[in-house]
């Protein structure tokens, strides 16, 4: 017996209640650990027809083999026969860079270590040169794989000046 007495159906009420609560708690906060995809592409000029250094900035779910293919596309507009690596902070091993019309391909050599997921990323290129017309919508689509051609992500991002 209770010591007050208590209606029934509000016990059930309640009892739905904290069940309900206690699901979405649960699989909410599942949701938020999920970390999202991070793909950023600076330059350091957005001048029209003036040579720039790009930089791309990722944070991925996943891990990057350290025989990953990473691959830039630009918009055609843009000149990338002087392309060069000027390098990573955060991926050791080295790179083969190869330019094939308006991509920028880099693979890993294999030497370096797997970049865990989530791990911030940078690498830098110099001598792309702009377009001579307005560029504020260019999209350019990176694709990272491994060695058998698996995406490990594809994302379209926009360039953003280097503040």
């Amino acid at each position: 017996m209770y010591l007050f007495e208590t209606d029934k159906s509000n016990d059930t009420k309640m009892l739905h209640f904290f069940l309900i609560f206690g699901i979405i708690l649960t699989y909410a906060t599942t949701l938020w650990s999920i970390p999202a995809d991070n793909v950023i592409l600076y330059a350091s000029d957005i001048g029209l027809n003036s040579k720039s250094s790009y930089t791309l900035e990722l944070s991925i779910d996943k891990d990057i083999p350290a025989t990953a293919i990473i691959v830039c596309e630009f918009p055609s507009s843009f000149e990338l026969n002087n392309v060069i690596v000027a390098g990573s902070t955060t991926i050791n091993g080295g790179f083969a860079l190869r330019v094939k019309e308006n991509k920028i391909i880099l693979k890993r050599s294999g030497l370096g270590d797997v970049v865990k997921a989530n791990s911030k990323v940078d690498i830098k290129f110099a001598e792309i040169k702009n377009p001579n017309i307005e560029f504020d919508d260019a999209n350019v689509r990176i694709k990272i794989t491994d060695d058998e051609e698996r995406v490990i992500v594809s994302s379209n991002v926009k360039v953003n000046e280097k503040k």
